[in-house]
Order: C-alpha cells, then structure tokens, then sequence
C-alpha cells in the first residue's frame, strides 16, 4: 500500500507535465515569461507532491520532488530553477522531521544535476531522447540514493533497504514519462516557430516579387495577397476576404463575370487533373477606383492552396497598339515613298502608276501562293510583293530617245536599255547603306537586278539560268511580261489576255519557271481581273 501512494505521487506530477507542455505551447514565443510560469508551474508540482508523499513517519517522505525540479532545471534553465526550488525548499523546512536535511539536499542536488546536465545538452533547444533521459533520470537518484546516509543513522539502512530498489526504478522511469511529454512540446514548439519563421520569409519573399500574386484556400478564403498586388489593383486583404468578393469587384459587370468565372472555374478544373497550373489568359480587371487594367491571369494548384499570378499587361497593350499603329503608317509612308519613286520612273508613260499597281497585285497572288511552298515566311511574303515596284527603278536613267522610241531598237539602244536592271540594283544597293539590315531592300535589290533573267540563260544582265534565279525575280518575270503584254505602248498595241496565256504558256522552260507558268496557268482569271480593274 505504501508504494501505492508513491506510484500515485509520480503519477499525478507526470500528468502535471502535460501543463507544462501547454505553457510552452501558448507561451514559447517569450522565452523570458515561458520560464517563469514553468518554474511556477514546477514549484506548484512539487508542492502537490510533498502535501502527499510516502510517508515513513517522523518527517521522513518521499514524493516526486526531485523528478519535478530536476526536469525543471535541464528543460527551462536557471531562471526556472530558481522559481522551482524555493518553495519546496521552504516548506522542507517548514514539515522538518528526520529527512529535513536528506530532503532539502535533494531539492538542491536536482537542481544542480538538472542545470549541469542542461548547459552540456542543451536541452532547451535539442530535447533529450527517451535513452538520455533515463540516464540522467538514474544519475539523480543515484545522488538520491547516496543521500540517504545524511539521515539519522539508525534510519539509513532500513530506509535503503524499502526504498533503495523503487528510486532507482520508479524514478527514473518518472522521469523518462514526464521529459518526454516536455520533449515532445519543447520540438512541436521549434517546429511551430520554424513554420512560422518559414511562413514569414515566404511571405517576404511574395512582397520582394514585383508582380502581383494572391493565394486563395480550397474554401474559397483568400489566404494572402502581396504589397504588389495592392498596389496594383488598390485591393487589400481585408477588402476581398472571400474570393467571391474578388469577383465581383474585379469583374463588376455581371454578364462579363459569368463568362470570366465559367473560363475560370474550366481551367481551375483542368488544372487539378493535369499538371496543376491554368494557361495563362487575359482578364478585363477592374481596379478599387474602377479603372479597367488588361490582366494576365494563370494559377497553380498546390494541395488545398491556389497560387495566383497576375501581370498587368495595360501599359504593354497600349504600347503594342501605338507600335502597330506607327507600323501601319510607316508601312503606309513606305508605300508611298516606293511608288513615288516608281512613277517617277514610268512618268513618260501614258500608263503613269497603273502599270506599278497591277505588277504588284500580279507578284502578290502569285507569291502568296507559291510562297510558303518554297521556304517564304508570311513577312517575307509581303515584302516581295510590296518591294515589287521598285522592279523598273532604274528606267529613270535611260534616255527619253531611247525610252519612248515608237519603233525597233537598234543593237546600241537595246544595250542602253539593258543596263536599266543594273542603274535600279545599284540605287537600291546605295539606298541599302543606310538601312543594312532592312531585308525590304534585300527583295527590291534581287527583283530589278534579275526579273529579265530567262529559265534557260538567255536573259541578262548575268546569263544566269534554273534555279539560279531568285524566286523573288523569276515571280516578277511572269508579271512583268503578262503586263507588257497586255498594255499599249508606244512601239505596239495591248495584246488580248487569251493571246498572252499562250505566250507565256510557250515561254516554260525557256523564258519562264515552268513551275510559276503552271501557277500561272491557274490563277490566268485573277490576272485578268486586276489588268480591268487597274487599266490606265
């Protein structure tokens, strides 16, 4: 029965460490406050202990005093200590008896072993294993044991022998359940601080990214949103709790936010079954003040938590517009400088302009065809057949006797007239030095150096012949031709579009690119509807 009330004594002080471990909890953040209200705590449970001990009788008992105060010590440190051991130190003196002095030696040795034991493990931040508190467990009541003999002599071994075996089994065991409930509060607390030291540098982290980003729970509560998110939509945390209240701030229209919230809700679907991330799409945003912003919007799943990216792209849309729209109009300049320059060229023509307009749209719907077949990207597409009046730049040096003979050439004047394909080279090549890697100019170059070339060698200004054309010239030569052909000149009268399909049909694989003459064979009717469309 009498190791019954010991057991019990134990007992109730291990289950007061569960109090201990709930201080540490709610309190561990201030470590100061912490070890006070434990060393109360402590104190209070070795107290409790000693109002119900073991009782030998004549002042001799033995309760849990030396597990409570030797737990303090190690897990909490001096400040702790100190608090733990007054007041069983105290009322040891106050209860007095045989075992005063045993017992006010123990509270003291505890307290030393437990402080000893605390500076070399630092117990306070790497929490003992149940092997090492049982350990120190046993090496407490060792002393324990070993102060037995400060008790009167005649009750030294008869105390041994009733209590010697228990404090050095029960005890420690005590001590191995009380520590590592301590142990146990001391790691959830570093963890606790660990994710909350993490949370913050993740959150600072957020703050430093310069884009807004916003992270909503699987409950629709929005959980966090960064100072660039604030700044750029004028919404804080508290004002969109709720990602409904998102919603409908951001998307105030109401038929605009059933459409948005349907795209969203599919992508936020898909995500989840997929890879975890929404593509990345375009929102109308409202802002706090209701400015409308052009928002980027993608998100990606991680557990129970939403990670929203947003990139304003108001400011890059408004430049894309003013680019496009400058690009149109020096598009448009272009135009008009290339056939400002072309007529200038054919002005001595009664067919002034009309000439350079159906070349142009001949080359455009033969190349728009044939283009990406042979390797022509769509922008390079264009550049050919707007590059296409610049073919005859260079007539602008040929003389009027020459140019506006009504009659045949003679072998001197058709020399003259040749060169005009090397004057247009050699102007746009000049004209190159200042824009070197405009590939306009590439395309204008190649088109009035070689669009007299022939597919057999026979043309000029070089001889070349096959594929040693470029593509570019040997497009123009098809035009060129079907629009000498059908247009009056001073030295002959237009030739009907029939008569002129057969002619250029006779010039495959001669004069022309049999390949471009089987086009052309095709598309003869859209020829012949921009020759009467554009008829000077």
């Amino acid at each position: 029965m009498i190791y019954l009330d010991l057991i019990l004594n134990l007992s109730l002080l291990v289950s007061l460490s569960v109090v201990s471990g709930f201080i540490h909890d709610r309190f561990g953040s201030t470590p100061r406050l912490s070890r006070v209200l434990q060393g109360f705590l402590f104190a209070l449970a070795a107290v409790i202990g000693m109002l119900k001990p073991m009782n030998l009788g004549n002042g001799l008992i033995f309760d849990g005093r030396s597990v409570m105060i030797s737990l303090a010590s190690l897990f909490f440190g001096p400040l702790a200590a100190a608090i733990s051991v007054l007041p069983p130190l105290a009322l040891r003196v106050y209860l007095g008896g045989d075992g005063m002095l045993m017992g006010v030696s123990v509270i003291l040795m505890s307290s030393a072993v437990g402080l000893a034991f605390g500076r070399k493990s630092r117990a306070e931040s790497r929490p003992p294993e149940s092997l090492s508190l049982y350990a120190f467990g046993l090496i407490v009541h060792v002393f324990m044991v070993l102060l037995l003999f400060l008790l009167p002599r005649e009750r030294v071994m008869p105390t041994l022998r009733t209590l010697g075996p228990s404090i050095l089994v029960l005890y420690p065991l005590a001590t191995v359940l009380a520590g590592k409930i301590l142990s146990y509060a001391l790691n959830n607390q570093r963890r606790i601080v660990e994710l909350k030291t993490n949370e913050r540098h993740y959150r600072d982290t957020l703050d430093f990214i310069p884009i807004p980003v916003g992270i909503v729970d699987s409950s629709g509560r929005v959980r966090y949103v960064n100072r660039r998110f604030t700044e750029t939509f004028g919404y804080r945390l508290e004002d969109i709790p709720q990602i409904g209240d998102w919603k409908r701030k951001a998307y105030p229209d109401a038929e605009y936010r059933g459409k948005a919230e349907a795209l969203w809700n599919a992508d936020v679907v898909a995500a989840k079954e997929g890879d975890g991330s929404t593509p990345n799409r375009l929102y109308l945003v409202a802002r706090s003040d209701g400015e409308t912003r052009h928002v980027d919007i993608a998100m990606r799943v991680l557990g129970n938590l939403y990670i929203t990216v947003f990139q304003d792209l108001t400011e890059r849309e408004a430049m894309e517009r003013t680019l496009r729209r400058q690009l149109k109009d020096l598009s448009a300049m272009r135009d008009a400088t290339i056939n400002s320059m072309a007529i200038l060229s054919e002005y001595r023509d009664s067919d002034t302009g009309a000439h350079i307009q159906r070349t142009k749209l001949y080359v455009k719907a033969m190349v728009e065809r044939i283009g990406e077949r042979v390797g022509y990207s769509a922008e390079a597409r264009e550049l050919i057949w707007r590059s296409a009046p610049l073919h005859d730049i260079g007539k602008i040096a040929i003389p009027d006797s020459i140019l506006l003979k009504p009659g045949r050439l003679t072998p001197e004047e058709e020399m003259t007239m040749r060169r005009h394909v090397l004057f247009g080279s050699d102007a746009i090549k000049r004209t190159r030095e200042y824009a070197p890697e405009d590939p306009f100019l590439d395309y204008a170059c190649e088109i009035a150096e070689f669009h007299h070339e022939r597919w057999d060698g026979s043309g000029y200004p070089h001889g070349l012949s096959g594929p040693a054309i470029p593509m570019s010239a040997r497009i123009m030569a098809v035009a060129d031709v079907y629009d000498a052909c059908i247009s009056e000149r001073p030295y002959k009268a237009p030739i009907p579009h029939d008569e002129v399909i057969h002619i250029i049909e006779q010039g495959s694989g001669s004069h022309f690119d049999p390949e471009l003459v089987e086009l052309f064979l095709d598309i003869h009717a859209e020829f012949n509807e921009i020759a009467s469309r554009y008829r000077g």
